[in-house]
């Protein structure tokens, strides 16, 4: 901190934003020196700032090197500025950056501690890739000065991220189970089955897969050092891609799940009007033989009854074919009806109207609970 370095007090300050820290490459497997114009002329201590800068800016934040940052009492060169917006908030990061060939004393630490609560940082960064001092984490155990190493930093980032995209993954694949149940319910209008196309066995080992996963990483991070650590998140990062295959394949099986379901409901639904417009055909052919009986035109309505009932049974098996068990109940139990009472009526050459038009509105209750237990 402070004039230092040969920094020239009017120079201006670097902001790296996102898209810089994109194409410097900042985030590929640990800090990569920016690539801009002058670089490679540019002193290790000057590299160091504007590594670190870039991998701040490489996660979504603003990051400015060699900031004069004014505090209550003083103005300040800081190494590396960041801010960025969270939970609807401004945060105000500062870093400080040692290419040092020794380890880092306490008493950077202090001036960091008096510098950050100066300026109002929230948090404070020392950066140093050989290590620290034990007074230098003593002094910066109980504050908000962190102590660390810029590989560090951005392997634990990368940490972060991979967890986070597996958690998401996670959550995806969640949605999409629950989507595949809901498409094959047990109270709708198709019974549970596998859709063709969809490989529940896939299913299952795309679970397997993101358990595995995580309790291998766990397992290895848990009784490594930082090396094996570091493997671990190679191993992760290949697993991801593998369990990112999986998924999408899962997902395409879903949607084809989905549209065969739809499919399926859509045909069971004409099936069900379909029955209706055969019964009520029925009823309304016997009806007419029982107006006038005994004439040429009663045996045609009986004989266009008779039709009607090898549809309505057409009709029905096609219900039955795909339906759930309480849609089934009901179709089975009007067919049940409709032989045991309805047909029966029919035949009766004593039948009158009054008393077909209450037969009639029976099986239409009928009717009407299989279309409920169908919605």
């Amino acid at each position: 901190m402070g004039a230092v370095k040969g920094r020239s007090e009017c120079s201006q300050p670097t902001v790296l934003s996102v898209g810089m820290a994109v194409r410097q490459g900042a985030m590929a497997n640990g800090p990569t020196p920016a690539r801009d114009s002058g670089m490679m002329n540019k002193p290790p201590w000057s590299k160091y700032q504007d590594e670190a800068a870039a991998h701040f800016a490489g996660l979504g934040m603003v990051a400015t090197v060699e900031e004069s940052l004014a505090g209550a009492r003083a103005t300040h060169a800081v190494d590396v500025v960041v801010r960025f917006q969270r939970y609807g908030l401004q945060h105000l990061w500062i870093v400080e950056c040692k290419k040092w060939r020794s380890r880092v004393g306490k008493a950077e630490v202090l001036v960091l501690q008096q510098v950050a609560a100066d300026v109002g940082a929230d948090r404070a960064f020392l950066l140093s890739e050989r290590g620290f001092q034990s007074g230098a984490v003593t002094a910066a155990r109980w504050s908000n000065v962190t102590l660390t190493a810029l590989a560090d930093l951005v392997g634990a980032a990368e940490q972060d991220a991979l967890d986070d995209t597996l958690a998401e993954m996670n959550r995806r694949l969640a949605e999409l189970t629950r989507t595949m149940h809901d498409q094959t319910p047990y109270t709708g209008m198709v019974r549970r089955q596998p859709a063709p196309g969809l490989d529940f066995d896939a299913v299952l080992q795309v679970h397997a897969d993101a358990l595995d996963l995580r309790l291998r990483l766990q397992r290895a991070i848990a009784r490594s050092g930082v090396s094996d650590a570091d493997r671990a998140v190679t191993r992760m990062r290949e697993s991801l891609e593998y369990l990112a295959d999986r998924l999408a394949s899962f997902e395409v099986s879903v949607e084809r799940l989905s549209q065969g379901v739809a499919t399926a409901i859509q045909d069971a639904q004409v099936a069900v009007s379909d029955l209706t417009e055969s019964i009520d055909g029925f009823f309304d052919a016997v009806h007419g033989a029982v107006r006038d009986p005994g004439t040429p035109a009663a045996d045609a309505q009986y004989a266009h009854a008779a039709l009607c009932m090898r549809r309505i049974h057409e009709d029905a098996g096609r219900i039955m074919a795909g339906a759930s068990k309480p849609v089934g109940h009901r179709v089975r139990a009007l067919m049940r009806h409709l032989l045991d009472r309805t047909y029966l009526m029919a035949s009766d050459p004593s039948l009158t109207a009054d008393e077909l038009a209450v037969e009639r509105n029976v099986v239409a209750h009928l009717i009407a609970a299989v279309r409920e237990a169908a919605d």
